[in-house]
């Protein structure tokens, strides 16, 4: 979609979406780059949005980053006492499924 701007609708969507750049983008069929514009706050378009949201009192999600998560105390005891498969729990925190086990196991963040 290059070149096409977004509508104010989009654009509050993109900012309150869950997931990685890449994952926002194709959901919305834009380039990573614009996804990453818009939650930075880089367009005039998102900035109208994001005090839109603000307003309205609803949260902006950041971005999930692949490979640096880093987790809270409370994601953990989340992850450990979860009742999902190890790809439910991972999707849910942006993971990796393998993370989960090791979480759970005590293998990774004893």
């Amino acid at each position: 979609m290059p070149n096409q701007r977004l509508t104010f609708e989009q654009a509050q969507a993109i900012l309150i979406a869950v997931g990685t750049a890449t994952e926002i983008a194709s959901r919305f069929g834009v380039s990573h780059q614009t996804v990453r514009l818009y939650k930075e706050k880089k367009t005039e378009m998102a900035l109208l949005a994001a005090r839109f949201l603000h307003s309205e009192g609803i949260a902006i999600a950041p971005l999930i980053t692949t490979g640096t998560h880093k987790f809270t105390p409370d994601d953990i005891a989340s992850i450990r006492n979860s009742e999902g498969t190890s790809k439910e729990v991972a999707e849910a925190y942006g993971c990796s499924a393998s993370m989960v086990r090791m979480i759970r196991t005590g293998k990774a963040y004893v």
